[in-house]
């Protein structure tokens, strides 16, 4: 009810107080004992513009001022809703103190089953979104485990022809350019194709630490190194400054720059960076060497 309160529109407010009004006439009828024929007592309730009495019966009052306490207190009910709340109270549904004494039923009797109703309402609506929620997490389980198939497979079906790939040609340059960072795990440690020993495995780490700090002291060393890699740079190379000889490069970039990139170990600058590219390094490293172990075994 409370948006069309809201709306301002005076026809749509009108029609909607109607039936309200019928709602609860039917309803009370229905469902409690009140006597709407015994309230046909005629009340003044104003004059007209020419002084002549407006009477009204008990009923129609009664039930204007039970529309009048919904609205204010039970906007977010919908008309409809009326019914369904003293049916459910009926039916024993939840309990409320509603009792008409000699055909009459004070408006707080009223308030008080749907005051019951709303508290039912949130619950059964709390269960059945736990229930949706409970479905959705079902779902996108389901979907990330069709996509982990998908992915799988499609992985699986890559190395197969990288196999075959360099069983007849036995380059790697082509391949590597080729592999993904991600299919190490996959083929390693959830599909179990490429097995290495713990020994085997922690030597290809050694290798792939070594590359990568080849690789990074060469970029330091670098005087064209663009600005947006000596970042990454400066994060890696304390890493060995201790041990590295960097002096060949010293003078090749400026003061700033040069101090950005070497800037002391106490700073505490962390080598997430080069953490991050020896595991990309040795998941290519780990299906490289697969693809070799693979073709000698087809051998």
């Amino acid at each position: 009810m409370r948006s069309t309160l809201k709306s301002g529109n005076a026809k749509s407010i009108a029609r909607q107080d109607t039936l309200l009004k019928a709602a609860i006439t039917q309803t009370l009828k229905a469902f409690t004992g009140i006597n709407f024929s015994a309230m046909q007592d005629l009340v003044l309730v104003g004059r007209g513009e020419d002084g002549a009495p407006i009477k009204k019966s008990e009923a129609w009052l009664f039930v204007s001022e039970c529309a009048d306490f919904i609205k204010e207190r039970f906007p977010m009910l919908a008309v409809q809703e009326i019914k369904e709340a003293f049916s459910l109270w009926a039916s024993k549904k939840y309990d409320a103190n509603c009792t008409a004494y000699g055909g009459r039923l004070p408006i707080g009797d009223i308030g008080n089953v749907l005051s019951a109703y709303l508290r039912f309402r949130k619950s059964v609506l709390g269960t059945y979104s736990q229930q949706l929620d409970l479905l959705e997490a079902r779902s996108k389980d389901a979907e990330a485990e069709q996509k982990n198939k998908q992915a799988h497979e499609h992985v699986l079906k890559e190395y197969r022809a990288m196999v075959e790939h360099f069983t007849q040609t036995g380059d790697l340059s082509e391949i590597e350019k080729h592999i993904k960072a991600f299919w190490g795990k996959i083929l390693v440690q959830e599909l179990g194709v490429i097995e290495f020993s713990q020994e085997e495995k922690a030597d290809i780490v050694q290798e792939a630490k070594a590359f990568v700090k080849k690789q990074t002291l060469e970029k330091a060393k670098n005087p064209d190194l663009p600005k947006n890699e000596r970042e990454d740079v400066r994060k890696m190379v304390h890493y060995w400054q201790k041990k590295a000889d960097l002096s060949a490069f010293r003078d090749k970039y400026d003061p700033k720059s040069i101090e950005s990139i070497l800037k002391p170990l106490e700073d505490g600058f962390k080598e997430s960076s080069f953490k991050d590219k020896v595991v990309q390094k040795y998941s290519t490293l780990i299906v490289l060497k697969g693809i070799i172990k693979e073709s000698l075994k087809e051998e």
